[in-house]
């Protein structure tokens, strides 16, 4: 086994750590091939044999089809249904949604679903919490077994906008790699630059 760190320099626009459930960009979301495959699953993971923060708790519903008049009624309606549901949907309880992507940066988490007959989609942001230790598990496309990336989240009560950190631990067939999102004490950002860093530890 070996490891090597290094930092990875995201630029302005760039859309942060993406997680999908099948090959396919951003844009491009929802594909066929994302409405049909296993959705990702989320779960909580325990800290010595006890949950800290149920991650159901810890999320909110995004608005962005309320107040527009030119909204079809439909497509508020499975909102609406969205927002009732949301901890069942969460849960893979519901697998009419699937979860199609997760995009993680140095601010959010967000988790994209979408309605596997319409493709509508609706989102659900991780709010900053405590203390937070969840999973994203993705089955792979060959069928060979399951990728993980363990979420840990942290944040000051107290000044909860500026004092946060987050790291993933991704797991695959290749080997663990360690991404921090948050600045080391020693190397801020610098804030005419508006640079993202992510701190990778690699292990092979």
């Amino acid at each position: 086994m070996r490891s090597m760190q290094y930092r990875l320099e995201l630029d302005d626009g760039d859309e942060g750590y993406l997680i999908y459930n099948a090959e396919t960009t951003w844009n491009a979301m929802p594909s066929a091939e994302n409405l049909q495959r296993p959705s990702i699953r989320v779960k909580n993971v325990p800290v010595c044999g006890k949950i800290v923060a149920d991650i159901a708790s810890c999320v909110e519903t995004c608005d962005f089809y309320e107040g527009d008049s030119e909204v079809k009624s439909a497509t508020l309606s499975l909102h609406r249904s969205f927002k009732s549901n949301y901890v069942r949907i969460l849960r893979g309880e519901l697998p009419n949604w699937v979860l199609g992507v997760v995009q993680i940066d140095d601010i959010l988490i967000k988790m994209a679903f979408f309605d596997r007959e319409t493709g509508q989609e609706e989102d659900l942001y991780v709010k900053w919490t405590p203390w937070l230790k969840f999973m994203f598990e993705v089955d792979r496309a060959d069928g060979s077994g399951v990728d993980t990336y363990l979420v840990e989240m942290s944040t000051d009560e107290e000044d909860a906008e500026e004092d946060h950190y987050l790291e993933v631990i991704e797991q695959d067939a290749y080997g663990k790699r360690k991404f921090v999102f948050t600045p080391r004490h020693d190397e801020p950002d610098k804030p005419s630059g508006h640079r993202k860093y992510i701190y990778v530890t690699e292990y092979r």
